[in-house]
């Protein structure tokens, strides 16, 4: 069943068994050219760009995107400078493509894709099966504590990822947290350097790629787990932390504050003896090298302005577990300053 509120433009340089064609336009610079000229483009692959349509969406509308897509020919057709069919992109990299034509940009783009085989490399690199030595849970813990580190791309083969590693397009997860990326000739690393190239031979044009640092000159980074000679992997069943009993013994991190939580309740109900609250129990956002004035003080007084949204559990840790009932810690990054 086709949807009529999606629209996809085929651009021509890649026929339907997947193989690049003698000249071709990439749907990159059909997507700038339409971005300029403020027509949204909800997705956009090698050679096609998804248009999305609603039942408000009027002849008008439609009509001038057919318009700007006449333009777009025309301009191609005539050869018609970049200047013309893309001045804000000239006006950005002004020696890159100042005296280049919008038909010269799109063959110059189309052989590189060829001769970095993107394509190929995206559909190797989504066949490779993983290598996983810690869980993202796992490595999440890391990440929060100071156990990665960022990494030249060059320098990535067969380290673990400490965060997730997904191209776009396609936008599907190549790599999770925790897994390793493979040799120096893995498809995962040979796509992501490929890429790198790409972005820095067309400058505006470079491929999004979540988990990747784009540094000034162009180079990518990416965060990577720090291994130690004692790294274990993965036991089947639940992780270590999520088998950890109360008052066990956990590794400190000296970048937390020790807190005495005199305003909750102790494990042990009501007479109990005061809990005291080591520093795993801490969200690492609570720093005293961070943000002390959001810590919550002690025999009840002032709070900082921070009220419990609600209960939340400590990232790998049991649901209800004492250790995870702080109640001014919320997973991940969410916390409110505001009185509600």
């Amino acid at each position: 069943m086709l949807d009529p509120t999606k629209v996809t433009i085929l651009m021509p340089g890649i026929n339907p068994r997947g193989e690049l064609a003698d000249w071709g336009i990439p749907a990159a610079i059909l997507t700038e050219f339409l971005d300029a000229r403020l027509v949204e483009t909800a997705r956009t692959g090698d050679y096609t760009a998804l248009i999305l349509f609603s039942v408000g969406t009027s002849k008008g509308k439609w009509g001038s995107l057919l318009e700007t897509l006449f333009e777009c020919k025309r301009l191609y057709d005539n050869e018609g400078t970049l200047y013309e069919a893309l001045p804000d992109l000239v006006a950005e990299h002004p020696h890159r493509y100042r005296d280049v034509t919008l038909k010269e940009l799109s063959d110059e783009m189309h052989a590189a894709m060829g001769a970095l085989n993107l394509t190929g490399l995206l559909h190797e690199a989504c066949d490779v099966d993983p290598d996983p030595l810690l869980t993202p849970a796992q490595t999440y813990q890391k990440l929060i504590r100071n156990g990665t580190e960022k990494v030249r791309l060059s320098e990535m083969a067969g380290r673990l990822a400490g965060v997730m590693l997904v191209p776009y397009p396609p936008g599907i997860p190549v790599r999770m947290p925790g897994e390793r990326l493979g040799d120096a000739n893995s498809p995962i690393i040979r796509l992501v350097l490929a890429l790198e190239k790409f972005g820095k031979q067309f400058p505006g044009f470079e491929r999004e790629v979540h988990g990747i640092d784009v540094d000034a000159d162009g180079n990518y980074w990416m965060r990577s787990v720090i291994e130690s000679s004692g790294e274990m992997p993965v036991a089947a069943g639940k992780s270590a932390a999520s088998r950890a009993r109360p008052g066990s013994a956990r590794p400190k991190n000296p970048a937390l504050v020790r807190r005495s939580l005199d305003h909750q309740q102790p494990p042990g109900g009501p007479g109990s003896p005061q809990r005291t609250w080591d520093d795993d129990d801490l969200f690492p956002l609570f720093s005293s090298r961070a943000q002390p004035e959001l810590l919550p003080r002690r025999n009840g007084k002032s709070n900082g302005g921070l009220r419990p949204l609600f209960r939340p559990t400590y990232a790998g840790a049991n649901v209800g577990h004492p250790r995870c009932q702080h109640p001014w810690i919320a997973v991940g990054t969410g916390f409110t300053s505001k009185n509600r």
